[in-house]
């Protein structure tokens, strides 16, 4: 993810020890004032390999990005035979 994609070029105010606080508490509270009253304001931004969100806190105003990227993948939608490699054709005990 380039620098550029921080909201429009803003620059990270928050210090290396409010970022790993909010981080190892899950997100669920404002890195600033450590209020739990925030949400997302509905702005986001996507990338191949990442997924940044908005998240504004109610008590001080303060707005920052939660950045996603992808850790793993789960389950299968589809003609499992595609998913497991096999062509649709194939019968399972040919």
């Amino acid at each position: 993810m380039s620098e550029s994609n921080d909201m429009a070029g803003a620059t990270n105010l928050l210090t290396a020890e409010q970022q790993r606080r909010y981080l190892a508490h899950g997100g669920n509270h404002c890195p600033c004032c450590e209020g739990e009253e925030i949400e997302g304001t509905g702005q986001s931004n996507s990338d191949a390999d990442w997924h940044e969100n908005e998240v504004e806190c109610k008590t001080c105003g303060a707005i920052w990005l939660d950045i996603y990227t992808i850790s793993g993948v789960q389950g299968v939608s589809g003609p499992v035979e595609k998913a497991i490699g096999k062509a649709p054709h194939q019968k399972k005990n040919a």
